[in-house]
Order: structure tokens, then C-alpha cells, then sequence
């Protein structure tokens, strides 16, 4: 019985692994910046993708950061804003936010934010998934 329990749990792990190699696989690197102490502003520039992005998110290496605002610039010059302040652990990806209306080219993305603790910098990736 409890070796039947095992292998459950192993192949349900082995699942749940498989599923985010998958999903990680699906994500295009768009950008990334390092992040200092202090609150920074940086510009990522996107274009030059062939077609559009449904959803961002960002991977945080080095450091914890707190992102402050974010503003997505599209092709088509219309902007969307993601004022919610949050915070992501080193070593750990945010949530993926939803990219608004159906022309979603991105051109490119300014990010307000600044590392937590006292750690100094940090490395921010931005992934857009198609």
C-alpha cells in the first residue's frame, strides 16, 4: 500500500513538472534590465516580434523586487498601464498579466521598481506568451 502511494505521488510530481516545462516552453523572451536599491525606471524595447501577446510576466533573479507600475507601449501607439504594486521573490516569476484589446503588439515596456532588503541588484526577465 504505501509503495502504491509513492508512485502516485512520484508520477504526480513528474506530472506537474512536465506541465511547467511546457508552459515555460511557450513564453518568448522579450527583455531584461538590472535593478538597483533605489526606485528605478527603465525602458524595455520590444518590436520586431511577427504577431501579438496575450499575456506578460516577469522572472526575478539575484534579488527580491517591488514592481511600483508598469506601462505597456503597443505598436499602434495606444498604452496599457498595470498599476499594481507587487512584489516578486528572487528565483520566483509574477503573475501573468493580461494584455487589453485585440492589436497587442508590443513596442515596448516602462517598469518603475527597486529591489527589496538591502542585497543591492537584481536582474529582471520579461516573457510575453503568444
Amino acid at each position: 500500500m504505501k509503495k502504491n502511494v509513492l508512485y502516485l505521488v512520484f508520477a504526480c510530481v513528474a506530472l506537474a513538472l512536465a506541465t511547467s516545462v511546457v508552459a515555460a516552453k511557450d513564453w518568448d523572451f522579450l527583455g531584461e534590465r538590472v535593478v538597483s536599491y533605489t526606485v528605478d525606471h527603465d525602458v524595455i524595447k520590444v518590436g520586431g516580434y511577427e504577431g501579438s501577446f496575450r499575456k506578460i510576466g516577469f522572472k526575478v533573479e539575484g534579488n527580491d523586487v517591488r514592481f511600483r507600475k508598469i506601462v505597456i507601449h503597443y505598436e499602434n501607439g495606444s498604452k496599457q498601464e498595470i498599476n499594481k504594486n507587487f512584489r516578486v521573490d528572487e528565483g520566483a516569476r509574477s503573475p501573468a498579466f493580461d494584455l487589453a484589446g485585440k492589436l497587442r503588439k508590443i513596442d515596448r515596456i516602462s517598469i518603475w521598481y527597486d529591489t527589496v532588503g538591502f542585497d543591492g541588484r537584481a536582474t529582471v526577465r520579461v516573457f510575453g506568451l503568444r
